[in-house]
């Protein structure tokens, strides 16, 4: 068995019963993976999967004013007409402009590096905004094989009950959905009330059916996730990592965002590869496509 891939997708999110499902893409036809997606003015919404595909519940029929959103697209609202049957639609959105022109490279070092520096500064008085707070939290995770041998040690696999399509022998074998009430204060007061919970398969033991998994904190100087991975902002991360600025453009709140590529210098080390968008003056870092990778494993989280 190989290529076993687990993905998080979190946001408030309320069980209903109609659909409306499609592919998010972006201008080269991308699909946009864990964007969110919601009815406007309420909690009911979804994110898309890893393959940018999604599916939103609707509680009756009626129009509705979808919101399809992701960090660095611009937002656009659609409207849809449910009278029943289930709907498709396919979204495309248009990346952000992002702009160089203003930025002056001195000494020969990337800008990336004077934000990052003043991340790393406020790094401490941003976690503790961060270190008590109540919220509603939605959570999807599955596990998806691929290419999944007919035996194994001998032994006869089958379709595990219907999971694996026949042909190409893959499929989503475990999902598991939550909705929740969580609280926490830091350091280790964590309080979660399941409202409700859907599980289909069998989690072999590995269970994604709790908010505390995904309480992770990324103003720490290390991020736990079954390792401990050197944060990006961490007061030491200039020795882990190497950072370009991408560009930087206005998001819907009118928050001027650098978008910087985070390379890792120790890739042999628990780290991450991927992008971070940090808020300017503010200095909040908000997380988008990271990968944390080591040593012949690697996950994707966002």
């Amino acid at each position: 068995m190989k290529n076993i891939m687990f993905a998080i997708m979190l946001l408030c999110f309320a069980f209903a019963q109609a659909q409306l499902s499609g592919t998010l893409y972006d201008n080269q036809k991308e699909p946009i993976a864990f964007a969110s997606i919601y009815v406007e003015g309420t909690y009911i919404g979804t994110t898309t999967n890893n393959s940018g595909q999604y599916t939103l519940m609707f509680p009756e029929n009626g129009t509705y004013n979808v919101v399809f959103k992701s960090l660095g697209y611009k937002t656009q609202i659609v409207e849809i007409v449910f009278n029943g049957t289930a709907v498709t639609k396919d979204v495309t959105l248009t990346e952000e402009l992002t702009t160089l022109d203003a930025v002056v490279i001195t000494n020969g070092e990337d800008p990336a590096y004077r934000i990052i520096r003043e991340a790393i500064k406020n790094r401490e008085a941003n976690r503790k905004k961060f270190s008590s707070y109540t919220a509603d939290f939605y959570s999807r995770g599955f596990w998806y094989m691929d290419d999944v041998p007919e035996k194994f040690l001998g032994e006869e696999i089958g379709d595990l009950d219907g999971s694996l399509d026949s042909l190409t022998r893959s499929g989503i074998v475990y999902l598991s959905e939550t909705v929740s009430e969580i609280a926490y204060d830091a350091p280790d007061n964590f309080k979660e009330r399941i409202v409700a919970s859907k599980v289909s398969g069998d989690d072999n033991g590995f269970s994604v059916n709790s908010a505390e998994s995904a309480n992770f904190d990324f103003y720490n100087n290390n991020i736990d996730l079954n390792n401990r991975i050197v944060s990006p902002i961490a007061d030491y991360a200039l020795g882990y990592y190497e950072y370009k600025l991408l560009g930087t453009f206005y998001d819907d709140n009118n928050f001027l965002i650098n978008k910087i590529q985070v390379s890792s210098r120790r890739p042999k080390d628990n780290t991450f590869n991927g992008t971070i968008y940090i808020v300017e003056d503010d200095w909040h870092d908000l997380w988008s496509r990271v990968n944390h990778t080591w040593r012949e494993h690697q996950c994707a989280y966002h």
